[in-house]
């Protein structure tokens, strides 16, 4: 969990001595010491001066000039250098010229020491040394200065400097991450037994309420707070400044502080509607009021984080990320607080590289800027050794968790909140590895100290998480019942609805109640989670996001849970457990594609032209959203401020075009949301010739759902995600080419796979044409056309060559859809036939790369500011694709000369195609390459290569990006991507397949669309695709996945190349969608 920072004190009041320069000593100056000591008054008072019309500039070059006379001395005037080099420091830090000024300031406290001058000026000196200090960060310095200065102030008896010089010490201590030595400080000097009396007083105050907030003491951090909001009145306006800004900015603080102590005290509503207040009265550009805004933006992202909301988080935590590194730069602990929160954000999500990026980075640049006693970085490394404990790195999880437990002895009392933490993130690594005596001994200790806390602890609740799990495996289960309802208990009073909070915590209560045999108490917690998830998803249906793409593993563990209950409850009737087991498993199949494939009804929904271009529009926007948002979020550089101000218009205008839309039909965004459909409602939709295939993989097993004829047949597999990914990896490794040549294919693997999840329904899908298959996991990254059973006596068409065996795709008609919603959709509203419609081809881009390439400059290929291709780079890097011109051709020709568009060489542009009007369009087919994100440095999604132009612009850069795809009016055609990896995620870490180029045309309005699954050979487009589009129009209905059948059967069996019969050949492609 994230720490919060008020950023409340960290502007300290500088203190300038004025009345120190001796004109009349008795230091002896270089020759004509009269004429010299009235050249030195006259520069010092041409300084004060300039100063005075606040030209610092002219002002410090005054002052320099009479440093250099002092300097001409024969001896040293050390009373008059140390006033000269303390204005000069102040001079310095109006100029923002922080290393100057502390240059300088060393240099003032050094001479003013030599010179043994009044103790009052010498704490003046040091004040403004910590001061500098302080806005270097070099805060052990500040704090020894700020000392020092407290032990001259106090000598001399001068409350005022020493109260002042208290601030300095107790505001570095705080910054730093040391909140008790803060307290201690504070309280050590006792003057602040009673209600503040001064500006001063106010402010130490207002300091201990923060270091409270941060050893998590809400209560006492109220109490201080309470103080200083009954000394405000009439007299204390007055020593507070006494004007309507400093007032209004006194009462934002206050506010402030009062949210976080809410936070605390998990009163989140009362928090969030005092945030909400500051960000609407506080003025955006006022730079006086900006630290407040900055904390306000922080402090209402965490209220969403720990809601579960991390769209909403994220984007608070950005508007924050923003104004902290415009008030205090890139290098401050309180803009790597908000980095490492984006990287926390991405933790949550499941995007472990992402988030290590970012909360590496946050740390680096901490430990840089606090040095490595901080216990913010204590509190960092927390959070980073759950990071490598969920990645499964055990080397660096070791490492870290005996940094940790070496910090946390060092720390010794001194920050128990830091402590509990750290205690409780190095027994969540115990327990990932099994080591559950120690694991349970440090969650133990966790939970006792934070008992002896005096205050509400969010962090307490994944603790008490891990302990219950604990608690089940060692069959401690009235322990674990009793620390399961602490942890759902907890999870209520912060008011959380988050997946991964109260949903876990329900999630292993129900464990335990399954285990002591209240399987009835346990399903009901457990559809307590598939209402939350599914209240959540479609919360996320209609929203513009990115992050709402991520699907959670505590998601999959929930619906995991659910589904194992209802297959082994014993009091629930067979067909009523399986049809709900079918409905709960569709949750995990509620993703960004299958919202995606909903894009089809923009052009049937409605046959309003209203309500049509306004759908158009928010598709638009909503894309516009996405693309900015995942930019900003996965950047290592901080986004600008014109991005999430282009972010929240377009957002505004989609909530515009929502009303617009409810006004014009109001069923229309109902029927554009992904929802889950019933048994019945997917029986009505499939004919008697189809059968639908779901199936759904977790942790430890999978389960499997086939519906026929009005029948639902469930099966458990004893499979779970890793085994699964393992055998897939091995079977995609066989189909891929290599420089010498094709692999030997693992037929084994594709007997297994089919086994496990086939072989059950086989008489079934015999009996059937037509397969529809929703594949879950890693299922997802090849084509179900290549799974074979042995079959004896088998036609040898099916079999590719290979006696008495049958390949799926060769013996049925395959069609993928992301969810059984796209299945009803689709069949509610067939399409009209491709044929009569235009043809739109694009190939044989011009590329001037060779095979020999080897992808050096990866680093080039994408400029890092503008996001945009480097035309001549990507013409070098990418080879030539000639052949696709006769591709292209072949398939143009099925179609009459006036249907005909073709996009090839020099007009093979994005520009071209974008600028077709598609509407009358039924066919656009791709022969191009294809790159995913990740293949290179800041590329963001995936793209198809087109020609690059001599200049890159926004709208036309060489790459046909996911996002630009998505903007388009496709409606209802059939797309055919003749590329590598089409049909592959989209590059994000977690994204399920199909969500890249394929999900990109089915926003656009796509029907349905043919990708690859793997790198192919060309040959393999080259003889696919025209042959499934020719298959295709012979047929009066035009059936795609029949067409696709048989072109694989032609491939697959041809005698005219050698080794076509290899399913990596002719088995790399899938139907997506019904048409």
């Amino acid at each position: 969990m994230a720490i919060s920072i008020s950023l409340w004190c960290i502007r300290l009041t500088l203190i300038v001595a004025t009345s120190t320069f001796c004109i009349g000593n008795s230091s002896e100056l270089a020759a004509d010491p009269a004429a010299t000591r009235s050249e030195l008054a006259s520069a010092i008072a041409a300084s004060r001066q300039a100063a005075v019309d606040e030209d610092y500039e002219k002002s410090l070059q005054h002052m320099r000039r009479a440093k250099d006379i002092l300097y001409r001395s024969e001896n040293v005037d050390a009373q008059n250098l140390a006033f000269v080099w303390n204005e000069i420091s102040v001079l310095e830090r109006e100029r923002e010229q922080g290393e100057e000024a502390l240059k300088a300031s060393l240099y003032a406290v050094e001479y003013g020491k030599l010179a043994e001058i009044d103790q009052n000026i010498l704490s003046i000196y040091s004040i403004n040394l910590g001061q500098a200090a302080f806005d270097t960060l070099k805060l052990d310095l500040s704090v020894s200065a700020f000392s020092e200065a407290y032990k001259y102030a106090k000598e001399a008896k001068n409350q005022e400097l020493t109260i002042r010089s208290l601030i300095g010490t107790s505001s570095a201590q705080l910054l730093s991450g040391h909140p008790l030595a803060t307290i201690d400080t504070i309280t050590q000097w006792g003057g602040l037994d009673s209600e503040p009396k001064s500006r001063d007083e106010f402010l130490l105050c207002r300091i201990l309420v923060q270091a409270y907030l941060l050893v998590g003491n809400s209560n006492s951090a109220l109490f201080w707070l309470e103080k200083t909001t009954n000394a405000i009145s009439p007299s204390m306006d007055t020593a507070l400044g006494n004007e309507e800004r400093t007032l209004s900015l006194s009462g934002m603080n206050t506010a402030l502080l009062r949210a976080r102590i809410a936070i605390g005290l998990a009163d989140l509503s009362e928090a969030e509607r005092l945030l909400e207040m500051i960000i609407a009265e506080l003025p955006p550009d006022n730079n006086d009021y900006k630290p407040v805004l900055a904390s306000a933006y922080y402090n209402i992202a965490e209220i969403h984080f720990l809601r579960g909301e991390f769209e909403e988080s994220a984007r608070h935590n950005r508007t924050s990320e923003l104004l902290l590194l415009e008030i205090y730069g890139s290098d401050h602990p309180s803009t790597n607080q908000a980095i490492f929160r984006r990287g926390l954000i991405f933790f949550e999500l499941g995007d472990y590289d992402l988030a290590e990026k970012l909360m590496i980075a946050a740390q680096r640049s901490l430990s840089q800027s606090l040095g490595s006693n901080s216990s913010y970085l204590l509190r960092f490394q927390t959070e980073i050794l759950q990071l490598y404990s969920k990645k499964k790195d055990v080397e660096k999880s070791h490492k870290i968790a005996r940094e940790l437990e070496k910090s946390i002895s060092e720390l010794g009392g001194s920050d128990l909140k830091a402590s509990l933490l750290g205690k409780a993130s190095v027994g969540l690594f115990f327990k990932s590895v099994g080591e559950l005596d120690k694991a349970r001994r440090l969650l133990e200790e966790v939970q006792e100290g934070f008992q002896a806390l005096n205050g509400f602890s969010h962090n307490r609740i994944y603790s008490l998480i891990a302990l219950t799990e604990i608690y089940s495996i060692e069959r401690q289960f009235d322990r674990g019942r009793k620390t399961g309802m602490l942890a759902v208990d907890f999870a209520g009073i912060s008011g959380s609805q988050s997946i991964d909070r109260i949903g876990e915590a329900r999630r292993v209560l129900a464990e335990i109640e399954w285990q002591l045999g209240n399987k009835t108490e346990a399903l009901r917690l457990s559809r307590l989670n598939v209402e939350l998830i599914e209240r959540q998803l479609q919360e996320d249906a209609l929203k513009p996001t990115y992050l709402s793409g991520y699907q959670t593993k505590a998601l999959r563990d929930q619906v995991a849970q659910t589904l194992e209950f209802l297959w082994g409850h014993p009091e629930l009737p067979s067909e009523f457990a399986k049809d709900e087991m079918f409905e709960v498993a569709q949750l995990v199949h509620l993703h960004d594609v299958s919202r995606a494939s909903n894009g089809f009804l923009k052009s049937i929904v409605s046959t309003e032209n209203k309500a049509r271009g306004l759908l158009y529009e928010r598709q638009r926007l909503s894309v516009l959203v996405s693309s900015l948002s995942r930019r900003t979020y996965e950047s290592e550089i901080t986004a600008n401020r014109e991005i999430l101000d282009r972010i929240s218009e377009a957002e505004a205008e989609i909530s515009l075009i929502d009303t617009a839309l409810t006004s014009v039909a109001p069923d229309i965004l109902g029927e554009y949301a992904t929802k889950i459909m019933t048994v019945d409602q997917v029986f009505s939709s499939l004919s008697e010739s189809e059968v639908l295939w779901m199936q759904a993989t977790f942790e430890t097993q999978s389960f499997v759902f086939f519906l026929s004829a009005g029948n639902l047949e469930v099966r458990r597999a004893q499979i779970g995600e890793l085994a699964l990914k393992k055998l897939v990896e091995n079977l995609r490794e066989s189909v891929i080419p290599t420089v010498s040549g094709m692999p030997d294919f693992r037929l084994d693997i594709a007997k297994q796979l089919y086994s496990i999840f086939f072989l059950p329904f086989d008489s079934s899908i015999e009996s059937r044409k037509r397969l529809i298959g929703i594949p879950d996991q890693s299922l997802q990254e090849i084509s179900l056309s290549i799974l074979a059973k042995y079959q004896f006596g088998a036609d040898p068409l099916l079999g590719a060559g290979i006696r008495d065996h049958v390949f799926l795709g060769l013996s049925h008609e395959i069609s993928l859809i992301p969810s059984p919603h796209l299945l009803v959709r689709q069949q509610q509203n067939p399409s009209s036939t491709f044929k009569s419609r235009t043809f739109v081809g694009v190939g044989n881009p011009i590329l001037k790369g060779s095979p020999s390439d080897n992808l050096t400059d990866q680093q080039n290929i994408i400029d890092r500011e503008t996001g945009l291709g480097r035309p001549m780079a990507i013409n070098t890097m990418f080879e030539p694709l000639e052949e696709t011109e006769v591709e292209i051709n072949r398939m143009a020709s099925l179609f009459h000369p006036g249907k005909r568009r073709l996009l090839l060489q020099k007009y093979a542009t994005e520009k071209e195609f974008k600028s077709i009007d598609f509407r009358e369009v039924g066919v656009i087919a791709f022969a191009t390459h294809a790159v995913v994100s990740g293949d290179f440095d800041y590329l963001f999604e995936p793209a198809l290569i087109m020609t690059p132009p001599d200049t890159a612009t926004q709208q036309d850069d060489g790459f046909l990006t996911a996002s630009e795809i998505s903007k388009l009016d496709i409606p209802g055609s059939l797309v055919i991507l003749g590329a590598c990896n089409t049909a592959a995620a989209s590059g994000r870490a977690g994204a399920p397949g199909l969500s890249g180029l394929a999900a990109a045309f089915f926003r656009a309005g796509a029907r349905s669309v043919v990708a690859s699954h793997w790198v192919i050979l060309s040959q393999s487009s080259f003889l696919l695709m025209p042959s499934l589009l020719e298959n295709s129009t012979a047929t009066s209905e035009g059936n795609i996945s029949l067409a696709h059948r048989d072109a694989m059967r032609q491939v697959a069996n041809s005698k005219v190349l050698p080794g076509l019969s290899h399913p990596g050949v002719w088995g790399a492609f899938s139907v997506i969608g019904i048409m």
